[in-house]
């Protein structure tokens, strides 16, 4: 996060968003949820990335690994303000 200047001139930190509160909202347990989406495709990189966690750790726990990818690349293209 970055910072930002208070009226009087000095420095103060903005609070950051809890990701885990993010992850929630992109892996829910409902189908047609993004990343459930995402990984369900015929193919794709997140669809890749699925399938060797899921056997192991499970559906859940890979969801939540593709969830935070997704939140990674939102990130970086809101930032360099690409779309």
């Amino acid at each position: 996060m970055g910072r930002t200047l208070s009226q009087d001139g000095r420095e103060r930190r903005q609070t950051p968003i809890d990701p885990r509160a993010q992850r929630c909202a992109l892996a829910q347990d409902h189908p047609g949820q993004p990343a459930w989406a995402a990984a369900r495709r015929k193919t794709g990189y997140l669809r890749a990335q699925f399938f060797p966690i899921k056997t192991p750790r499970g559906a859940k726990k890979a969801i939540r690994a593709v969830a935070a990818t997704m939140l990674t690349a939102m990130y970086h293209m809101l930032r360099s303000s690409t779309a």
